[in-house]
């Protein structure tokens, strides 16, 4: 079990399970791309949202260096574990998500990116904000707040509790 730097209630052990270390396991969850817990910093009084590869990072390679993002290394979101996370720089990260993992037609606000929006919405078939579409497409939120705007003024989606869903 590793100590959390900015987390001392908590501690995670080489494959990524949170533990609270007054009431034990954390219950994660999962955003269609990573796992992620909701639990208390040391310097807020509330819980905040934090993904779990970030926390293993913490807890095995140390503070994050200033301009980097926690990322895994071999780009599975489900192989947490102690020897797949590393710092990359945000910089280098972007590059790489723009060249490697992003469709082409997803990267402009075409109609092609709102239908990739859609039929994304559609699989989902429950309500997803635009933040998570985002990560989960690995597009620009103003791309997917563009197609938004469009599949709500053409009726091809509408806004509930909880986000947005494909009618």
């Amino acid at each position: 079990m590793f100590e959390i730097p900015g987390f001392s209630r908590y501690t995670i052990n080489d494959f990524g399970a949170v533990v609270n270390k007054a009431t034990g396991l954390i219950e994660q969850y999962h955003d269609g791309r990573y796992k992620w817990v909701y639990i208390y910093s040391d310097d807020k009084q509330k819980k905040v949202h934090v993904d779990v590869h970030v926390l293993l990072a913490l807890a095995t390679l140390g503070p994050r260096p200033a301009g980097c993002v926690a990322s895994l290394v071999d780009g599975n979101p489900d192989n947490l574990n102690a020897d797949n996370v590393k710092w990359v720089e945000r910089r280098v990260l972007a590059a790489s998500n723009v060249t490697e993992r992003v469709p082409k037609q997803s990267t402009t606000n075409t109609p092609d990116s709102r239908r990739l929006v859609y039929e994304t919405m559609v699989e989902l078939g429950e309500p997803v904000t635009m933040v998570t579409l985002a990560n989960m497409l690995q597009v620009p939120y103003s791309v997917i707040r563009y197609s938004m705007y469009h599949l709500l003024a053409d009726g091809n989606a509408k806004a509930v509790k909880g986000g947005y869903v494909a009618i």
